[in-house]
């Protein structure tokens, strides 16, 4: 898209790291947030219970401050490569995947999330074995078998459809990378 508008790739790949990696942050602040606050709904509690909500909340941007400090972080989120929007996707995955163990009546985005992190590096398939883990812990905590099998469906058929093109387009199992190594 930006090629077509003009933008050199070089260019154009180094932005698209830094927003990925600026949009990391919030996720994994996110993340780290209803990992404290746990299954409280404020709403209903105490002003004791509010004000241990905000701690969790200020606790929850240690998070993403040892992100931004991470040097790793920084470096290939400017290199121009997809490390920063495999950060995003994982981040983002994690995020709703806790948010779907906490809410069980939310739709199963993380498998998408995890479909398209799959896409990305051949190593993502391990993040989203560790992701159908979490959901079948879950549905075994709730006794609930459909959730983790609508889970798995959302997640195998984009991926499934996605190794099928690729395997016909490139006429290789493994990525390229594989075999020059």
């Amino acid at each position: 898209l930006f090629y077509a508008m003009g933008v050199p790739v070089w260019t154009s790949s180094k932005v698209m790291g830094a927003v990925f990696g600026f949009l990391t942050l919030p996720m994994v602040y996110g993340t780290a947030r209803r990992a404290l606050r746990g299954r409280l709904d404020l709403s209903l509690q105490t002003e004791v219970a509010r004000a241990r909500g905000r701690r969790h909340d200020r606790l929850a941007l240690i998070a993403p401050l040892l992100l931004v400090l991470s040097p790793q972080f920084a470096i290939w989120n400017a290199s121009g490569l997809e490390n920063s929007i495999f950060c995003f996707l994982l981040s983002s995955a994690t995020f709703r995947i806790v948010k779907e163990g906490q809410e069980p009546e939310c739709r199963p985005i993380s498998a998408v999330l995890f479909a398209l992190l799959t896409m990305t590096r051949p190593e993502g398939i391990v993040y989203a074995s560790i992701g159908l883990l979490a959901i079948l812990v879950g549905g075994m905590e709730r006794r609930d078998w459909k959730r983790p099998l609508i889970w798995l469906a959302t997640l195998l058929v984009p991926w499934v459809l996605y190794q099928t093109w690729r395997y016909n387009y490139f006429a290789w199992t493994w990525p390229n990378t594989y075999y020059a190594k």
